[in-house]
């Protein structure tokens, strides 16, 4: 049964009839439908202490009453759980491996088709909606685009 999962991201773009000022922007929401025994649920910096109070007092009611649920559901469910702590937290928990188990390089990994916002083929899921107003920009951007008068390098 698959994991139907809400997502969202900042749309930093408008439709081509709207002008592209950040008044204009928002969000953008959809569901990917995912295969349990494919997703992770990874957890960054989940932290236990920090030196700003607010934000810990913050951080902690998110990691209780969203955090603590979800990865039970996730363990629930059976999904691979992945812890990703800095660097000096994880080697608390275990010594780094010595070598990588999988070395992927060359210019197959990751996919072409899985590089950037606006992914193609089995990956076109999850990459960002395809924007009109980008072609037009983009032509622009290889006309104009240059450093700022007010900013140029200096010989």
């Amino acid at each position: 049964m698959p994991l139907d999962l809400r997502c969202r991201y900042y749309r930093v773009y408008t439709d081509p009839d709207m002008p592209c000022e950040e008044k204009n922007f928002g969000y953008v929401e959809r569901t990917l439908s995912l295969a349990v025994e494919e997703t992770a649920l990874v957890l960054v910096d989940v932290w236990s202490t920090h030196y700003i109070d607010s934000w810990l007092n913050r951080a902690r009611k998110v990691t209780a009453e969203k955090i603590v649920p979800l990865l039970h559901a996730a363990r629930a469910a059976g999904m691979t759980v992945i812890h990703g702590p800095s660097p000096f937290i994880a080697d608390r928990y275990l010594a780094p491996p010595s070598a990588p188990t999988t070395l992927h390089t060359g210019p197959d990994w990751p996919p072409a088709a899985f590089r950037g916002i606006y992914r193609s083929g089995p990956y076109a899921a999850f990459g960002r909606n395809p924007e009109p107003i980008l072609p037009p920009t983009y032509k622009r951007y290889e006309t104009e685009l240059d450093i700022s008068p007010l900013a140029k390098p200096l010989p």
